[in-house]
């Protein structure tokens, strides 16, 4: 769509981000052809002018790109994906571990899975060879509130929920959605939080943590970044 496709230009050169990680990425008709994450990312290096860019995905509509080297990645369990980046000395001492999930209705065994990927890796007993001191991301959408098993879960290995801040307003965290349960079984979430962003890391800290909503940011900040007013709108 031509619309989306050009604020995601505008969002691309805003953010100048390393890595961005996907959720639901499939095509217009859902569907998910093998050529593409390759296509998806050599559109990247064309919009960025950036070679370096490189894809780890499950196939399955969680997807990341990375302008640093990805060393590794492999599906945990359907909806839990991993990613090992290589981090330079620049930006990091340690490597990159992004653990991006999207789970299926509170699914806590999703969870443990997960949990016990982390505990292995801790370990240094991964068969990938991911070094145990490595900075960890967990990422997605939990498709359950904060106060789910699955949250709790991951929050006990000593995570930090980063909660960030819609732009434009102050003391707003939340993303909200509703969740149709079971084939159309209704259990509606509500206004509460479903999509979470947790790090580990003796080294990296978070610098900012933002929802970019232009729905919400002034005009100062839309000139600034070259952002458009309905850039965050899904309509």
């Amino acid at each position: 769509q031509g619309d989306r496709y050009d604020s995601w230009i505008r969002m691309v050169g805003a953010l100048d981000a390393d890595i961005w990680i996907f959720q639901e990425m499939f095509y217009n008709d859902g569907s998910v052809p093998s050529s593409y994450a390759d296509d998806f990312t050599a559109h990247m290096r064309t919009v960025t002018g950036d070679p370096a860019w490189a894809w780890a995905s499950d196939l399955k509509g969680r997807f990341l790109l990375s302008r640093h080297p990805v060393l590794w990645s492999a599906e945990i369990r359907h909806r839990v994906h991993a990613t090992w980046i290589d981090l330079p000395s620049s930006v990091s001492s340690q490597d990159l571990l992004v653990i991006n999930v999207h789970f299926l209705n509170d699914t806590t065994g999703q969870a443990e899975d997960a949990r016990d990927f982390i505990r292995e890796v801790r370990a240094g007993t991964h068969p990938s060879g991911i070094p145990s001191d490595i900075s960890i991301l967990f990422c997605g959408d939990f498709n359950a509130e904060s106060e789910s098993a699955a949250y709790a879960r991951i929050m006990d290995e000593g995570f930090t929920d980063v909660q960030p801040a819609h732009t434009g307003t102050s003391g707003e965290y939340n993303s909200f959605g509703d969740v149709d349960f079971d084939g159309g079984s209704v259990a509606s979430i509500g206004r509460k939080r479903i999509d979470f962003l947790m790090t580990e890391s003796d080294v990296l800290t978070v610098g900012n943590s933002l929802i970019l909503n232009t729905l919400l940011m002034d005009s100062s900040e839309l000139s600034a970044t070259g952002l458009q007013r309905a850039d965050a709108s899904t309509d």
